[in-house]
């Protein structure tokens, strides 16, 4: 993650979405746990049951849902199947090209 510049990271098994990692859930396991967060499995440190939106969803009913859970993602899903992530840079950058 830190190698792409990636900050969150949708954690799926058998298909389904389970779970998001960011880069402030890793920080944390390593300066809870220190190096034996090297072992530790993804689906330990992730968000379980991450906000998600369906992609005709519309930008400003997902922006206004991100604002008021404080959160700094969403996953975008098209038929149950994770396709991207919008986070609140992503919405940010949409503002910026609107004002």
């Amino acid at each position: 993650m830190y190698e792409n510049s990636i900050r969150h990271l949708p954690i799926v098994e058998g298909g389904k979405l389970i779970g998001v990692i960011s880069d402030r859930d890793i920080k944390l396991a390593f300066a809870v746990d220190g190096d034996k967060a090297k072992t530790r499995l993804t689906g330990d440190s992730c968000t379980s049951d991450p906000y998600s939106a369906d992609v005709s969803e519309h930008l400003r009913t997902v922006a206004f849902t991100m604002s008021q859970r404080t959160i700094g993602c969403c996953v975008v899903t098209e038929r149950d199947q994770v396709v991207g992530i919008l986070t609140a840079t992503d919405a940010c950058r949409v503002l910026s090209q609107l004002v």
